[in-house]
């Protein structure tokens, strides 16, 4: 069931999932076509009148099927990940599948696969992983102490990790900006963490110009 919520002074209705999600989305499969079927009852049900934004939370990694259902109920995706190669190695499989359902939507691969923008998240500071993201000109960590970004990284795992990220890049657009692993995005909420003041300046400009990203893609603006 819809619960309505209010923050901020704007009104929200969450649909969290219940026990019968799995049944529904059984059913759906075994129509044969899931996808459209997922679109047609949406635009039935008027939710697309109704609201602004619809904003659906898929695990990609946990049943695919529901990930092409949200593909397919969405204009606008927005892929997040953390930078390991694991993940992004991981994430190429899953954007080489969802490939296939371009031509569902009477679109050339290429103009599908803009629908998308990758979002790196639980970036650490002075790793590996953070000289690897700023090799790539990525902003939002800090480099550890032997950073150098002329000279040719040594380490077969930032090399592997640089190979697997451009990989990606290749495919789907990314901000430049990724969000750090930082206490404050736990304990703070973003509107805090952009006005600043409770964390340092440095977050505060890589979460707002994060958020600008998003929201430019989802609004078709970028």
């Amino acid at each position: 069931y819809v619960t309505p919520v209010k923050h901020e002074g704007v009104e929200l209705n969450i649909l969290p999932p219940g026990e019968d999600l799995e049944q529904i989305v059984e059913e759906l499969w075994n129509t044969g076509r899931p996808g459209p079927e997922f679109r047609e009852l949406l635009e039935k049900s008027g939710a697309y009148n109704f609201y602004d934004f619809i904003i659906i939370d898929s695990a990609p990694f946990f049943d695919v099927r529901y990930t092409v259902l949200s593909i397919y109920a969405a204009t606008r995706y927005v892929v997040v990940l953390r930078p390991s190669i694991v993940d992004s190695r991981r994430t190429a499989r899953m954007l080489r599948r969802l490939m296939k359902y371009a031509k569902d939507f009477g679109l050339s691969t290429p103009d599908y696969m803009a629908r998308f923008l990758g979002v790196i998240n639980l970036a650490k500071s002075g790793t590996i992983e953070a000289d690897a993201l700023l090799n790539l000109k990525f902003t939002g960590v800090k480099p550890s102490k032997g950073f150098n970004p002329f000279k040719h990284p040594s380490d077969e795992r930032r090399k592997n990790l640089e190979k697997s990220i451009e990989g990606l890049r290749k495919v789907i657009n990314f901000s430049n900006y990724v969000l750090p692993l930082n206490a404050d995005i736990s304990r703070l909420e973003f509107k805090e963490i952009i006005k600043g003041g409770k964390s340092d300046n440095d977050l505060k400009n890589t979460t707002e110009n994060l958020l600008k990203d998003i929201w430019l893609h989802a609004t078709c603006q970028k």
